[in-house]
């Protein structure tokens, strides 16, 4: 596939838009805290939960995305965590439960919750002129679709879980995560 985009455009973009110099930025700015989080949304909550352990954000925002092969070792140190996943999301099954059984293990404050009535990317709320057909397709036949209720309650969560913890001052002047005592799992 041509994208048209040259490597050397490629090279001149990847430096400056990168997690870590989008994080860079955020805490340079003199409105900033330094208290950095990080949110995705299926493959964006895949970076999320690679992220979450590297010391460098008080919070993540992982909402439906896989795991690691190792969720327990791979997010010990990991920041706080707010997670939302649709029980009918056949791609995911287990995956929220699984995520917070790591989290806990590894005394990481958490907010995990799976809807019973919700799928695969539950908080996209797209007007229908807005997606393309064949995306239409494919969400059809993934069982992607927005769930008010659900969006609603996740929405409300990620706020609130976010608000908590970037308020937190358990970072250094950096924005460096600093781990607190264990928590357990909300």
């Amino acid at each position: 596939v041509d994208t048209g985009i040259t490597m050397e455009h490629r090279q001149k973009l990847q430096p400056s838009h990168t997690p870590e110099a989008v994080r860079n930025r955020l805490v340079d700015d003199p409105t900033c805290s330094g208290a950095i989080g990080v949110v995705g949304f299926c493959m964006g909550g895949g970076f999320a939960v690679l992220l979450a352990p590297s010391g460098r954000y008080q919070a993540a925002g992982v909402n439906y995305r896989g795991l690691p092969k190792d969720p327990e070792g791979f997010l010990r140190g990991a920041c706080p965590v707010v997670a939302s996943y649709g029980a009918n999301d056949r791609s995911l099954r287990g995956a929220g439960p699984q995520l917070a059984s790591a989290l806990t293990a590894n005394g990481v404050a958490n907010d995990v919750k799976t809807y019973p009535d919700a799928g695969h990317g539950f908080l996209n709320d797209h007007s229908d002129d807005s997606v393309s057909r064949p995306i239409e397709l494919l969400g059809w036949v993934s069982g992607t679709e927005h769930h008010e209720p659900s969006a609603r309650d996740a929405r409300r969560r990620i706020v609130d879980f976010l608000r908590t913890h970037l308020s937190d001052r358990r970072h250094d002047e950096r924005g460096d995560h600093q781990p607190s005592e264990p928590a357990s799992g909300s």
